[in-house]
């Protein structure tokens, strides 16, 4: 795992820390590690302290971006998506309802073919029945876009 300088904080004691990236230069690449084609799931908990749009909270998307899966903000409703391509078409893209800024959200996306579902604080938000995913060759970005930029301010 590769560490760009994003920093550590304290949640509540109990709970132990977080990353908190700064929206302009930092993120978390995880060289080595594939998200499946076949079936996963992904669930995390983030504070969005800024809507931009196209901001990447996760991604691992091929240039282009051809194939993989992205996490993404969308400024102008305050929502977060969870997209799907293959072969550089999007076929799937599910958006949260419209999220406050500022606040705590658990965020879990599973995905098998011909099933995608976006789940926020346990309220189902969406599901696609007709994607299908091809698999990247892209490393794994946490609060950035692949190529460094798109960085989230969460």
């Amino acid at each position: 795992m590769t560490r760009v300088a994003a920093t550590s904080r304290h949640l509540i004691s109990n709970y132990g820390k977080s990353l908190a990236f700064d929206g302009s230069t930092n993120g978390v690449t995880l060289t080595g590690f594939k998200v499946s084609t076949t079936a996963f799931s992904i669930l995390f908990t983030a504070k969005i302290r800024n809507f931009v749009n196209n901001d990447r909270i996760l991604d691992q998307q091929d240039s282009g971006p051809a194939n993989g899966l992205t996490m993404v903000v969308a400024s102008a409703t305050n929502q977060v998506g969870f997209g799907l391509r293959n072969v550089g078409t999007s076929v799937a893209l599910i958006n949260s309802k419209s999220l406050n800024k500022g606040q705590w959200y658990r965020f879990i996306a599973t995905y098998e073919p011909n099933s995608a579902k976006f789940y926020v604080d346990g309220s189902l938000q969406g599901t696609d029945t007709a994607c299908t995913m091809t698999d990247s060759t892209a490393v794994l970005t946490i609060g950035k876009r692949i190529g460094g930029s798109n960085f989230a301010n969460t």
